[in-house]
């Protein structure tokens, strides 16, 4: 997924340690961490500040606690903020 979004320069992405981090020229700041202790994903966004998602066996899907798919939630949010489709 990094790569798709990485293209042109238009993003800088960075991968370190189970953090994601994108950003782009006007100073947005993305960022997706694996928070091993709560085995949680936790995500900084500057539209949705910060949000966790937990894993659901039953539905196989990470889950925030606002009923959140992680993959939709990440799609939505990186059209919205650095219109780009993944």
């Amino acid at each position: 997924m990094i790569d798709k979004v990485d293209i042109d320069g238009v993003l800088e992405c960075e991968n370190y340690d189970g953090v994601v981090k994108i950003s782009d020229s006007q100073g947005n700041v993305y960022v997706i961490n694996k928070h091993e202790p709560s085995m949680q994903i936790w995500i900084a966004s500057p539209i949705s500040g910060s949000v966790r998602f937990s894993y659901d066996e039953s539905s196989s899907t990470w889950i925030s606690d606002k009923n959140d798919e992680l993959f939709d939630f990440l799609r939505s949010e990186i059209r919205i903020l650095f219109d780009i489709m993944i």
